[in-house]
């Protein structure tokens, strides 16, 4: 479909793998543990900047960059294009038994059109959103692991996305 008028649109595709994409950037870890109590407290952050997330889908197409935003699913890529994201495990186990707080955090994102035009776009992208999660394991012997986990702990809606802040017909909005 037309995005701007929603009729229908021409599809241009290839039998060929002719698009292109490169993509860039900056990872970072760091580990630590130490011995408390009777356990040991451990931690993990890992760290992603992306410099450059660059694709075309045809040779003829210009090569745009997506970096900051939701990306692209042209040449097969998965979307979500972050400038940047943190992930962030702390964890204390004492003998077979552990528990661990995952935070992950994801930075606020433009919308996937906005680096195709000058001057952006009225359409929304998302918010900075931060999950939790909650873990537990427990060695029943060297080779079996019993684990059990909560995810987005704090039950945390995604973001609404995508909305035409230009748009204010009420025929279009659906506020009848």
């Amino acid at each position: 479909r037309n995005a701007d008028q929603g009729v229908l649109g021409n599809v241009t595709t290839t039998y060929v793998n002719n698009g292109r994409f490169m993509t860039d950037g900056i990872d970072a870890q760091f580990d630590w543990g130490l011995d408390i109590g009777p356990g040991t407290l451990s931690t993990n952050v890992l760290f992603n900047y992306l410099l450059h997330f660059k694709s075309s889908g045809l040779p003829t197409n210009p090569v745009v960059d997506y970096a900051g935003t939701f990306g692209t699913v042209d040449n097969g890529l998965n979307g979500a294009a972050y400038r940047w994201k943190l992930l962030a495990n702390v964890g204390y186990k004492v003998g077979p038994a552990s528990l661990g707080l995952q935070w992950q955090h994801l930075p606020s994102v433009e919308d996937s059109s906005e680096p195709q035009f000058a001057g952006g776009t009225p359409t929304t992208g998302a918010p900075a959103y931060d999950l939790f999660a909650l873990n537990a394991s427990y060695d029943l012997t060297d080779n079996f692991t019993i684990r059990a986990g909560v995810e987005n702990l704090l039950d945390k809606s995604p973001p609404l996305t995508g909305i035409n802040t230009a748009n204010n017909n009420p025929a279009t909005t659906g506020a009848l």
